[in-house]
């Protein structure tokens, strides 16, 4: 019994052996090797979401997706577009009973230094990624920077340049060393500035971001929460809608950044709710989204699709400042804004135009400020993170500018008459032009109406003259209404000189019908060269038949 059961165990022991070398020899990669962890680790570096700075611009290998692509050859980076939020800012309004509404010396809605920071650090960022591509000197032929017209985004512009270039060398001016590098930034009235700032220039856009919004934060459950919002009404002072409590969490966000007061009826439970309220953000149809960013994406394949047919074109880099619902809206055009995604200050969107093997491609990345390395992002229907810049074209079916005139009724900001500098000038010399032209009209008017206008006055006495010389007036006792007339009886040879009034005009009359019989009737009666009365108001019917002579005024008495 007792050899059995020791030949038993020998037999497991054999087998046991047996099979760990046989599972060893089939499976050698379960074992460690140093020599794999180097493997790895190259591996890695050469398949990386983010390459290195070397390997992005010349022969690199290049992430398009889970499968590693081999090495691409004439891979080359044309072009980049960046777009950001602007830095840490103030808050953009106050409420009855902030205790802290006096602790904002640079005013409201204003960049602070930690938001001066955030943009130079970003510029830095750029600098540094993208070292080999841009270079440390600015060139207005390769960069161009570009903001909406606020205060903030145009400092943000500027703190970002100044990052950017931040390694400029000295240029020596007599005895002082400039060692910071200007930089233009374009802008533009937000009331004509369809690309950024589409909803100050048509009233369906701001409807449609009002809309948008009100109705996605009125699904929370704080607005929901009746109690919750007339504890903040009493607190605060505000009548809490969805509008006031975004406000007010926006401001006791931003006290509460730059370690301000607390104020005491703010709870920590309280606290988290509003501020979970006030970084929520909606996702965006694009249909919707259109409208907000259609112009801006626009333009940003419109300078892809000039720098892949225009390759002696030298912009190497588009920089565009603006607001945390631009970078919303563009995300949720490209469909790749999710609903836990956050755009906190500084954060970037940025663009890339690659050339490989011949074929052009865009590559999407996401830069936030607490991040080391963006983050790449793909785009809907792309196999990987490269995506094919026809692809991009063809996300939707007609262009923003239809839809744009279609709602807003507005032409394109292409047949907007610009007169840049001169519009003022101009606008007052078209403006004096028409003034002039109004007088001018109303004096030739008055002067035709002069002419013309034979105003009632004094009766004036006819003065004839006969053949033998004499002459005399009738009296000024002359009926009113003018319809007892003495008959006149006028010769050939006799001129009549009569008035109407002071102010009448010379008239002519015309020549007789019957000169041959030297005598004419007038009125039925017979006028031997006597003195006879014209009553007042008489008028010289085209019909008569005076021979052609002048009427003159008669001097006043």
């Amino acid at each position: 019994m007792t050899s059995k059961i020791h030949s038993g165990t020998g037999v497991v022991v054999i087998a046991v052996f047996a099979s760990s070398l046989f599972l060893s020899a089939i499976t050698p990669s379960f074992a460690y090797n140093p020599a794999n962890d180097a493997k790895n680790i190259q591996y890695n570096q050469s398949h990386s979401t983010i390459p290195h700075e070397d390997q992005r611009h010349s022969n690199s290998v290049v992430d398009e997706g889970d499968k590693p692509m081999p090495m691409k050859k004439e891979s080359t980076l044309l072009l980049v577009q960046v777009l950001f939020r602007h830095g840490d800012r103030s808050p953009l309004h106050s409420f009855p009973t902030d205790i802290n509404k006096d602790k904002w010396p640079q005013g409201y809605g204003q960049l602070t230094e930690l938001g001066v920071t955030q943009g130079f650090e970003l510029g830095q960022f750029l600098s540094r990624f993208y070292s080999s591509f841009i270079g440390p000197d600015y060139h207005p032929d390769e960069v161009h920077i570009q903001s909406t017209d606020t205060d903030r985004t145009l400092m943000t512009a500027q703190c970002v340049a100044a990052g950017l270039f931040s390694k400029q060398s000295r240029v020596e001016e007599k005895s002082r060393s400039v060692l910071w590098q200007p930089v233009p930034i374009h802008t533009m009235p937000r009331q004509f500035d369809k690309m950024l700032s589409p909803d100050k220039v048509c009233d369906y856009v701001s409807n449609l971001k009002y809309g948008l919004k009100a109705y996605f934060y009125s699904k929370q459950a704080i607005m929901k929460d009746k109690i919750t919002m007339f504890a903040l009404s009493e607190y605060s002072g505000l009548v809490m809608n969805f509008t006031t409590l975004h406000a007010l969490a926006d401001t006791l966000f931003c006290e509460r950044v730059h370690n301000m007061s607390r104020h005491t009826w703010l709870k920590d439970g309280m606290e988290t709710r509003l501020f979970s309220f006030y970084h929520q953000l909606p996702v965006l149809m694009p249909e919707e989204a259109k409208y907000l960013a259609g112009f801006l994406l626009e333009t940003i394949l419109d300078n892809m699709m000039h720098k892949a047919k225009h390759p002696e074109d030298k912009h190497k880099l588009y920089l565009y400042s603006a607001h945390q619902g631009n970078v919303h809206s563009l995300m949720s055009l490209l469909g790749v804004f999710h609903k836990d995604t956050t755009i906190p200050y500084a954060t970037a969107v940025i663009l890339e135009l690659h050339r490989i093997n011949g074929k052009l491609f865009v590559k999407l990345l996401f830069k936030t400020t607490d991040a080391f390395v963006p983050k790449l992002l793909r785009l809907p229907g792309c196999r990987g993170h490269l995506c094919p810049l026809s692809a991009l074209t063809d996300l939707h079916d007609e262009p923003p500018q239809k839809a744009w005139q279609d709602m807003c009724g507005l032409a394109s900001q292409e047949n907007v008459i610009d007169f840049g500098e001169n519009t003022i000038p101009i606008l007052i010399a078209i403006l004096v032009a028409f003034i002039g032209l109004d007088f001018f009209l109303l004096y030739k008017t008055f002067k035709y109406r002069q002419r013309l206008n034979i105003r009632d006055g004094k009766e004036s006495y006819a003065l004839v003259r006969t053949d033998d010389g004499s002459s005399s007036g009738s009296g000024s006792d002359a009926d009113d209404d003018g319809d007892d007339f003495n008959s006149v009886e006028m010769g050939e040879d006799t001129q009549v000189l009569m008035t109407k009034d002071l102010h009448s005009k010379r008239h002519k009359c015309k020549k007789p019908n019957h000169a041959t019989n030297g005598r004419k009737k007038m009125n039925g009666s017979k006028v031997n060269g006597k003195r006879s009365r014209i009553g007042r108001d008489r008028d010289i019917d085209s019909d008569d038949s005076f021979e052609e002579t002048s009427l003159f005024v008669a001097p006043p008495k």
